[in-house]
């Protein structure tokens, strides 16, 4: 894992979801992207956001800094964290998809990797 870095408090919850999609990329086995996942129209600006926050987590699981203030720097707003939210939601649903577990089991065990204990409520 790639040492932790100081990002402005707005990236740095973003860079934290990135994160955690690298560990999915890595346990579940997946290839480096889920893009053909994504199903929602965007306009180019947000087909944008939404393609680097997808390829962020393999870009940092390969090593590679996606040179992520760099990148949102751009983009003038603060929503890093909300594609981010989206590409790790891409790759949860991919796990799943994978490894035939319900959706919810991916989400723990990515959780029990952080010492996190989900709770389950009622819909």
């Amino acid at each position: 894992m790639p040492a932790p870095r100081k990002y402005p408090s707005d990236a740095a919850a973003g860079y934290q979801l990135n994160i955690l999609g690298m560990e999915i990329v890595d346990g579940d086995r997946l290839p480096g992207s889920a893009g053909g996942r994504r199903k929602r129209a965007h306009t180019n600006a947000q087909h944008h956001k939404s393609k680097y926050a997808l390829r962020a987590a393999a870009m940092v699981r390969g090593g590679v800094d996606p040179g992520l203030l760099d990148e949102v720097t751009w983009w003038q707003t603060d929503d890093l964290w909300w594609w981010c939210l989206e590409a790790l939601a891409a790759y949860v649903r991919a796990a799943a998809d994978r490894t035939g577990d319900p959706v919810a089991a991916v989400c723990e065990r990515i959780a029990s990797r952080h010492g996190v204990t989900l709770t389950p409520t009622s819909p």
